[in-house]
Parts: structure tokens; C-alpha cells; sequence
């Protein structure tokens, strides 16, 4: 068995206290000094009861974090020592002294490099008595030693702080960037931990301070001759120290589009969407800035995984985006409807919308609902799906209507720029004429399904 970071997360996690002291004890002895570690062995002083070398080793390793270009790590130390009622003050002035508005930045980079991960052997852990007091006593002498290290460390190099540009934070001024932070929560995570689930509303979003997480999305697969429906899984990412996660939740006002899972065990700082809303409300900077990020991230999302966009080339995606306007449609309003030519194509960034038949004429679509028997249900479109383009390329009118579920944010390519489009783009026009092909016999197997159900 190796013995290592991961191995004290697993011993945090299952609450064997005196083992992980023990063990990052032993970490600690075997390498450089390492923030993480560090920042462990005072959790696990903290955790036995030893408050004041707890206490002071969690302020030191969160300015080293601060120091060190780690923001994310420095406000979970933070947070805790706020939580205990330690004596934060030093640790907050430094954090805002470095991130606040107005910062020099020496780089650009997500986060720093983080350090070799140390390992030691079952047998070098084991031959650590499982002593309460000794540990103790080992722990104290370990962190004195840590602080004098990193200590002697700066002195020697002198070298200015690694300050990188953190969404949300670094833009505020200090008093905004402190109550901005106050609204999160250190949460430990661990291997395999469902963090967000698809399908569910979104109540949180994230910052992870440390560890691996994937995102991934789940749907239905197709039924295959002697076997039962199986989920399809469908990898988007992996992200670690620094990424937002869930905050598409703030704008898109729709279900979790997909489901984030631990890698590692780590830390998040979490903060409910709600509270995240009434700070926005109360200081406009805050709000500015939430918007303005989501807005980037969902207009990532759009370019990297629309069918419309997928198969321009990255760097000439921007110039096809010009072709599109920016349209807002709130919750209950038809953007297509059946049997009338659609106005153009559109690609929803933000919120759902229900591709629906209807099995009458005229129909009252006050009731638009799945469950209307007046209805046919086709399909829910999400961000990145394409609506309007089996009327448009087809030249003929829609054959479905398409109503806004949740309110929504889309780009729209009107009809009369659809052919200056598919010849500076004629990738992209071979594409949507796959998405149509698919889109239409989707339609004719719901109805096939529901006339069957209907005999």
C-alpha cells in the first residue's frame, strides 16, 4: 500500500482522527514542506482538540496558500479559522492586500504548479507509534519546523507573490471582495462523491480549492436486441483548483445539465445560489461581474459544443458568431409554430425549451405542459441545441412547435442571412442538414410511438 495525500483524505474522510494525524505527521517528516499538508496536519490538530496549534498552523499555511498564487485554499483556511473564531484579521488583510482590485499581476495562469506529491510506505507510517500524546507533541514540533522553513524560504528568494486572476474575486475592491467571500463554505469531497447531480435545480455553485473533478452527462441509450435501456455517459471535462462549477445555475434558471463527480478527494468552497443573488442585489459590482462571467462561460459552452459551431474551426468561430443576434425570451412564449415558416435558426445558450406536436388544429397552447393530451412531446432542447432549422433549410413550414420551458437566452441566425452564413461556413450548413435529417425522424418515431400507444 502507498501511503499518501490521498491516502490521509481517505483516513480524514472515515473520521479516524489519531491515524490521520499520524499519517500527515509522517507526510510532513518525509518531504519539503507542503502547503496541503500542512493546512491537513493543523485540520488534524484541530480535530483532537489541540486549538491553538490547530489554529495557528491553519492561519500560516493560508498566507503561505495567499502567497503561493493559491487563492482558493487561502479563503477555505480563512473560512475555517472565521468559523472556529480565531484570530483572522492577519490572514484576511493579506488575502485582500494580494487579490483586491487593483493588484499587481506577475502572471496570468490559473494557478500555480502545485508540488511533487510525497509518498512514504506502509511500513515508514507504521513505525510511527500510534501514541496520542507523542503525535501530539511530533505535530507541534513539525509545524514550528514548517513555519521556520517557509520562513527562511522567503527571506532567501525575496520573490514577489504569484498573484493570478481569479473570476469574481479579484475584480472587487477590499470590503466587496471580503463579503463576497464570506458567503462560502469550506466542504471536504471525495473520490466518486456526486457533487451535483443531472436533473436536479441548481441550489449551490462552487469554487474548488483543491482536488480533481469530472463533469459528465448522462441520458438514455437505445435499446439493443436482448438487452434493457442502459445510460449512455458522455464525458465533457476534468477540472481542478480554481474552476467554477454549477454557475450556470445563477443565470439559467433550468435543471443541472450534467453531473460533477470527485476524481480525488479535495476541498470545494460552496455558497448557496440564493445568497450569491441578495449580495448581487444589495452591491452592483458583484451582480456585473456574475453576469459577465456566466455570460463567457455559457458563450464558451455554445461555440465548443453546438452543432452549428462545431465543425468551424476554433479561431473562426468568433467571425460566425457575428452573423447571430442575441435574443431573450421569457418562460411560456412560442419561438416556433407549427405549420408557420420559422423566422431562422436558433441555438439556445441559456434554459430549455419543449419541441412538442400537436394532434388538433388550433390548439390553446396556454397549457403547454408534457402531459397535455392535446400534445405530442418530442424532445426538450438545452443549451447548444439547435431549433427552426428543418423550416428553414427545408424551406417549408415548421413541423413541430417549439415553446420556451424556462426563460431563454439564444442566438439567432435570421432566414435572410442563413445562405451568407452556409457559404462562409459551408461545414457548418453540412451539419445542421445531419442535425435535420436526425431532427425528422425523431419526430416520426414519437408519432409512430403514439399512434401505437393510441390503438
Amino acid at each position: 500500500m502507498t501511503v499518501d495525500y490521498e491516502y490521509l483524505q481517505q483516513l480524514i474522510n472515515s473520521g479516524k482522527k489519531i491515524e490521520a494525524l499520524r499519517c500527515a505527521v509522517a507526510l510532513m517528516q518525509k518531504g519539503s514542506p507542503s502547503c496541503n499538508l500542512w493546512f491537513e496536519l493543523s485540520m488534524a490538530c484541530l480535530e483532537i482538540g489541540e486549538r491553538d496549534a490547530g489554529m495557528e498552523g491553519l492561519i500560516e499555511s493560508g498566507k503561505q496558500f495567499a502567497r503561493t498564487g493559491n487563492l482558493p485554499m487561502a479563503l477555505v483556511a480563512l473560512r475555517i479559522v472565521e468559523e472556529q473564531k480565531g484570530d483572522s484579521e492577519d490572514l484576511k488583510n493579506l488575502i485582500v492586500q494580494l487579490y483586491q482590485k487593483g493588484s499587481q499581476r506577475i502572471r496570468h495562469t490559473t494557478m500555480p504548479v502545485p508540488p511533487l506529491p510525497v509518498t512514504i510506505s506502509e511500513k515508514e507510517l507504521e513505525a510511527i507509534p500510534l501514541d496520542r500524546n507523542r503525535l501530539i507533541e511530533e505535530a507541534k514540533r513539525v509545524l514550528v519546523a514548517t513555519k521556520e522553513a517557509i520562513n527562511l524560504e522567503r527571506s532567501i528568494q525575496e520573490k514577489e507573490p504569484f498573484l493570478p486572476f481569479f473570476p469574481l474575486f479579484s475584480s472587487l475592491q477590499g470590503e466587496n471582495f471580503i463579503e463576497l467571500a464570506s458567503c462560502f463554505v469550506p466542504k471536504r469531497f471525495s473520490a466518486n462523491e456526486i457533487i451535483i447531480k443531472q436533473g436536479d435545480w441548481p441550489d449551490e455553485f462552487y469554487l474548488i480549492a483543491s482536488g480533481e473533478v469530472k463533469i459528465f452527462t448522462h441520458g438514455k441509450a437505445e435499446d439493443s436486441p436482448g438487452k434493457t435501456s442502459q445510460m449512455s455517459l458522455k464525458h465533457i471535462a476534468t477540472l481542478g483548483p480554481g474552476a467554477f462549477i454549477g454557475e450556470m445555475g445563477i443565470v439559467a434558471k433550468a435543471p443541472r445539465s450534467a453531473t460533477v463527480q470527485g476524481v480525488t478527494s479535495g476541498f470545494l468552497l460552496a455558497t448557496p445560489i440564493e445568497k450569491i443573488e441578495n449580495l448581487a442585489g444589495k452591491i452592483p459590482e458583484i451582480a456585473e461581474i456574475i453576469v459577465a462571467f456566466c455570460e463567457v462561460r455559457l458563450m464558451e459552452n455554445v461555440l465548443s459544443g453546438s452543432a452549428v459551431f462545431l465543425p468551424i474551426e476554433p479561431q473562426k468561430r468568433d467571425s460566425a458568431l457575428e452573423f447571430f443576434d442575441r435574443l431573450f425570451i421569457p418562460a411560456g412564449e412560442v419561438l416556433i409554430q407549427e405549420g408557420e415558416s420559422a423566422k431562422g435558426i436558433y441555438i439556445i445558450v441559456s434554459g430549455e425549451a419543449a419541441v412538442v406536436k400537436t394532434k388538433v388544429p388550433n390548439i390553446n397552447l396556454d397549457e403547454k405542459h408534457s402531459d397535455n393530451p392535446s400534445l405530442i412531446y418530442i424532445t426538450t432542447l438545452k443549451s447548444g441545441d439547435v431549433a427552426g432549422e428543418i423550416s428553414t433549410i427545408m424551406k417549408k413550414p415548421a413541423t413541430a412547435t417549439v415553446y420556451a420551458i424556462t426563460d431563454l437566452s439564444l442566438l439567432f441566425l435570421p432566414a435572410n442571412r442563413f445562405l451568407e452564413f452556409t457559404r462562409a461556413y459551408p461545414a457548418s450548413f453540412q451539419k445542421l442538414y445531419e442535425v435535420v435529417a436526425l431532427r425528422e425522424e425523431e419526430i416520426q418515431n414519437m408519432l409512430s410511438r403514439n399512434e401505437i400507444l393510441s390503438t
